[in-house]
């Protein structure tokens, strides 16, 4: 291990990741999810699929890097990112959930697999809007997919709880 101070640097790193496509592409656009009536409109729905398909690149190029031959995180920091960018209070939400499963549990996988469930709906209940949490759900799927081998050791009593 090489300490906490380098796993908050790359938890940073990797949360900026996710969080900058996302707002540089809200700024570029100058649009909010929660204000769009894509039932409407056409050009709406074409920006949603658009931010959709942004919100899914930075947390998919993090699980399966081309630089790392596909092989990468779970892309837990990557998420957190593009989540924070599309609605910070939804993050502070499933923050406030991963904090009691690992203060209870001492499993940053559980807190970590149980908010990635939780944050789609999280994210439909803030904004309303089904393309996002569409992206949100896939989002969530890959990360939870990514910790299959975590959820083999929880199963298992295997797993490795936090430190004291």
């Amino acid at each position: 291990m090489i300490g906490k101070k380098f796993g908050f640097i790359t938890l940073i790193i990797d949360a900026a990741k996710g969080f900058l496509p996302v707002f540089f592409a809200r700024i570029l656009f100058n649009r909010q999810f929660a204000d769009l009536d894509f039932s409407q409109s056409a050009q709406s729905a074409g920006y949603l699929i658009f931010m959709s398909l942004v919100m899914l690149a930075p947390v998919t190029g993090h699980c399966y890097s081309v630089f790392i031959k596909f092989k990468g995180g779970k892309g837990v920091a990557a998420a957190l990112g593009v989540f924070l960018a599309v609605s910070p209070e939804a993050v502070l939400i499933a923050l406030l959930i991963f904090a009691v499963i690992l203060f209870t549990s001492k499993y940053v996988s559980l807190a970590s697999i149980i908010s990635a469930f939780f944050m789609p709906f999280l994210i439909f209940y803030a904004l309303k809007n089904i393309y996002i949490f569409a992206a949100s759900i896939l989002i969530a799927g890959l990360i939870i997919y990514k910790h299959t081998p975590n959820i083999k050791r929880l199963i298992n009593g295997t797993e490795n709880r936090i430190k004291k």
